[in-house]
């Protein structure tokens, strides 16, 4: 593995740290590499492994012995056989049903949910793990002695419990005394800091897509946001995308910023309030903060004749399987990723008692494509 280049962040090699844990490369008490070498062999800077290992002693993964070295200290691949757990998965039933007046979003959101499902399958198969799907009726949330007999019996007999994008958190918690991680990609609280939580960093992912169109020269970067803008999830989706304007010495234009549902019309709607616009006044490049609404005004602009990315640029945000088949530049949410974290994740808790609360936000890379 010496000297590969593929490792570019500090995400990337603390996944993979992590993962060479989990497999056993190290032993418990066993001095790891020095920084320098893994630095060495990932290719990367010697603060992009510090902060990869800051965020592993943090999860209680590794130790530092003040001039000796970095040291394992999880018992993650000796102190338990993963073939013998089973972990109880507790889903809202809306999600496989994602109800939405338009077959395109169904099928968008569906695809997103799915990556993560697949993320809890990969990493359970290859730890011999045993999972239960338990899907949380509809009406459950609203009838709390159901749902507390539901949860009972859902996660009765568990070692560990993933809940994927449940509401609830504290109901939740209240029921189940095993190890329990909440997978979310959506709205977020200051209360998930009580808990432990796998999520995407909106943020830092927004700001990445957004330098990256600064970098590429444009100027009069506009934003297409939600009607919604108040929730959490599209709130820091437009803070990461003001502040990197600031910070790049640019500015919003009013004018330029675009507050619309996802679906297809009201973005033509859009495209055509664009369109209307004096070539000089027309934003320069449009960062969206789904990529349903990207895709809408790729193909509104297509219509109308506006050529992407050479008139105005576009870039998303989700990195769904449709931008990437239409070459969308977006940032990629990491749901895979997610879905393996957790099952990591209440391994590690069940092997270090007592750890927690765990909060991790995983950056979501940047996928180029034609559109920018």
């Amino acid at each position: 593995m010496k000297n590969k280049k593929m490792f570019g962040g500090v995400p990337a090699v603390t996944e993979d740290l992590r993962r060479r844990i989990g497999q056993g490369d190290w032993k418990t008490g066993e001095r790891m590499p020095s920084s320098r070498e893994l630095a060495e062999t990932y290719g990367v800077s010697l603060g992009t492994v510090s902060r990869a290992i800051a965020i592993l002693k943090n999860e209680g993964l590794l130790s530092a012995a003040s001039g000796s070295g970095i040291y394992l200290t999880s018992k993650y691949s000796a102190s338990i056989r993963t073939e013998r757990l089973t972990f109880a998965i507790l889903v809202d039933q809306w999600r496989f049903k994602c109800v939405s007046p338009s077959e395109l979003i169904q099928n968008y959101l569906l695809n997103l949910f799915n990556d993560l499902i697949l993320g809890i399958q990969k990493r359970s198969s290859e730890l011999k793990i045993t999972t239960t799907l338990h899907l949380i009726p509809d009406d459950a949330y609203a009838k709390e002695k159901e749902y507390r007999a539901f949860l009972e019996s859902a996660v009765k007999g568990a070692d560990g419990v993933l809940a994927v994008n449940a509401d609830c958190f504290q109901k939740i918690a209240d029921v189940v005394q095993v190890p329990l991680v909440f997978l979310n990609c959506g709205t977020y609280t200051k209360e998930y800091y009580n808990y432990n939580v796998i999520l995407p960093d909106f943020y830092i992912s927004t700001c990445a897509v957004t330098e990256h169109l600064v970098q590429r020269g444009y100027r009069k970067i506009g934003f297409v946001g939600s009607l919604d803008e108040h929730l959490q999830t599209y709130a820091l989706r437009r803070n990461g995308f003001l502040d990197t304007l600031h910070a790049s010495g640019l500015e919003l234009n009013p004018a330029h910023h675009f507050r619309v549902a996802e679906n297809f019309y009201d973005m033509c709607e859009i495209a055509d309030k664009i369109f209307n616009l004096p070539k000089r006044e027309r934003p320069d490049a449009l960062f969206c903060v789904s990529d349903l609404r990207a895709l809408a005004l790729q193909e509104s602009f297509r219509r109308k004749g506006i050529k992407v990315p050479d008139e105005i640029a576009l870039a998303g945000f989700d990195g769904s399987e449709s931008a990437v088949r239409n070459r969308l530049t977006s940032a990629a949410q990491p749901l895979l990723e997610m879905g393996i974290r957790g099952i990591d994740t209440l391994v590690m808790l069940l092997q270090n008692p007592g750890t927690g609360p765990v909060f991790q936000m995983m950056n979501c890379p940047t996928f180029i494509g034609e559109t920018t």
